[in-house]
């Protein structure tokens, strides 16, 4: 056993993947010492103690140390602390100078105040429910990472403002939970507290999906290839405005998920849009009014895919109509648009045929209806 330590080039223990926990214990830190003088490539714990005494604290702290010395490539650490009722482990000052690390994840732990940042190859950043000892922290983290361009953030620490810059960022996701766990108990999160601001010139995927979110700006969203928002703006005419400078700057978008909140402001956003003179009213339009609305268009010719997602209430019929419309009538290249409604028989049997029989530029395009 201690032999074959010594060949083995990391460590993936789950918590749950040994009952008793001074097993644990002993058995990582039998594979740290044994490894010692070897360079460590990958080290995935979960680590099942409570974190309630002194003793835990510094042996979670010296297995940071350990590996981080070891120079690990791909650190991924989960603290159980948060189900005992206890705080967050805080991690070691040392986490943010390993000059080895390429991927680092880490859930429901605490992040020492930022003092110096030297990650140099470190490419993916995923944090879940991390804190952070000051609100500037996770942004002077980010602008510290030289190569990142993976960043994942779910996190329940929340921030008035999240900043995002980064040269080098590819993929961005931020995903927040409308409840979270706080010593144990369950509470929502305030609404309407955050503000994203991202300012990535290379970005092309982004993934929004935060119901407390009042605003984000994109300052370069030209290289964005795939999208995927849903954050509940309101529907006036900041939102508006706010989505319809979006819509316009992501010129290369192929891929688009948006949801009904954010569909409902473009919806608001066309009919705010003038009718030609002695026009008939949109209810005698039927399933070619969308073609009286201008809207956003810069983004429509690249665009190849659209799922759209939306509730099948009664009212609604007519908005489904025109944003389908909207896409099918002015996304010239448009490869396969996807309706996600609610599972109300009668209302989707009725509208399906009324979405196939809306005329499409792109002839080659598929509708979907789930």
């Amino acid at each position: 056993m201690e032999k074959s330590l010594e060949t083995v080039p990391g460590l993936d223990l789950s918590g749950e993947d040994i009952e008793m926990y001074y097993q644990y214990v002993r058995f990582v830190d039998r594979f740290l010492r044994f490894n010692r003088n070897y360079q460590i490539e990958y080290f995935k714990l979960s680590y099942p103690g409570d974190g309630s005494s002194e003793r835990e604290v510094d042996l979670l702290k010296r297995w940071i140390d350990t590996v981080i010395q070891l120079k690990v490539k791909d650190l991924d650490f989960f603290d159980y602390s948060w189900e005992w009722g206890f705080d967050n482990f805080q991690l070691p000052s040392t986490i943010y100078i390993c000059e080895s690390l390429v991927s680092l994840k880490l859930s429901t732990v605490t992040l020492p105040s930022v003092k110096s940042v030297s990650l140099p190859f470190l490419r993916v950043l995923k944090l879940g429910a991390v804190k952070f000892a000051d609100h500037l922290d996770l942004e002077t983290l980010i602008s510290g990472c030289t190569a990142l361009e993976t960043l994942a953030i779910r996190f329940f620490d929340r921030v008035q403002v999240l900043q995002v810059s980064s040269q080098s960022l590819l993929s961005f996701t931020h995903v927040a939970p409308k409840l979270v766990f706080t010593h144990a108990v369950r509470k929502p999160l305030a609404e309407k507290d955050l503000s994203i601001v991202i300012d990535a010139p290379r970005l092309e995927y982004l993934k929004l999906s935060d119901h407390q979110t009042s605003s984000f700006i994109i300052k370069n969203p030209g290289s964005l290839v795939a999208v995927d928002i849903d954050i509940n703006l309101s529907s006036g005419f900041d939102s508006r405005n706010m989505i319809r400078d979006f819509l316009v700057g992501i010129s290369s978008v192929k891929n688009m998920t948006i949801s009904s909140i954010i569909l409902k402001i473009i919806y608001d956003y066309l009919r705010c849009e003038p009718l030609p003179p002695h026009s008939k009213s949109t209810e005698e339009l039927g399933i070619k009014e969308s073609s009286m609305f201008s809207g956003p268009q810069d983004f429509l010719p690249s665009l190849e895919y659209v799922e759209m997602k939306m509730p099948l209430k009664k009212g609604l019929l007519l908005e489904i109509r025109m944003l389908v419309g909207y896409f099918l009538e002015k996304a010239t290249i448009l490869k396969k648009l996807t309706l996600c409604l609610d599972d109300y028989r009668k209302r989707k049997e009725s509208l399906i045929p009324r979405i196939l029989a809306i005329p499409r530029i792109s002839t080659s395009c598929e509708v979907v209806v789930l």
